[in-house]
């Protein structure tokens, strides 16, 4: 699809805004500048003008990673992960390096949550997939926590870091050279 205007996408985000739900994801990918953020923005305040709401300015999450909000019945989490790479990153927004670091004993940790210690099984279950079907005592957990559009979105995400991980393994990528931005 070619968008032709700002008039054009906002249109698109009208369609899309008759099909969603409440339980959907939206997962936008693309460079910096394409225009996602300005479809999140007319989403927004297309449903904020649909339930007689006033509109409110949609900023790109880019340097905040998360910004929320409350329309009536729907609750529209907009992230911003482009700029999460590393670790530092992660520790720079307030996670702690004992957490960080005991990802690998995470069984036998106690500092996660059962919501996350079932996206890390999950996790672990993908990473290391063979030829056998997923077990049940992997996903099940998931359920309690996600809805099923959810658990795809959570999917996809697991697919991509493993993606990375592997083109950074192939071509040698040296680690600890990033540096986090202010």
């Amino acid at each position: 699809m070619i968008v032709k205007s700002l008039d054009h996408l906002n249109k698109i985000s009208e369609i899309i805004l008759k099909k969603l739900d409440k339980k959907d994801c939206l997962f936008l990918i693309g460079e910096i500048g394409v225009g996602k953020t300005t479809l999140t923005r007319y989403l927004i305040n297309n449903l904020q003008k649909q339930k007689g709401l006033n509109q409110t300015e949609v900023l790109s999450p880019t340097f905040n990673l998360l910004y929320e909000y409350e329309i009536s019945d729907f609750k529209i989490m907009h992230y911003d992960l482009y700029r999460i790479k590393e670790t530092k990153e992660l520790k720079h927004l307030g996670e702690s390096d004992l957490r960080m670091y005991s990802l690998c004993i995470w069984k036998e940790a106690p500092y996660y949550s059962e919501k996350e210690r079932a996206v890390l099984l999950y996790t672990e279950a993908l990473t290391y997939m063979n030829s056998e079907p997923l077990q049940d005592q992997v996903y099940d957990p998931l359920l309690n926590y996600f809805s099923k559009s959810e658990i795809c979105y959570i999917t996809l995400a697991i697919s991509q870091i493993n993606t990375w991980t592997r083109l950074m393994k192939s071509f040698k990528f040296e680690p600890g050279n990033y540096k986090v931005l202010d």
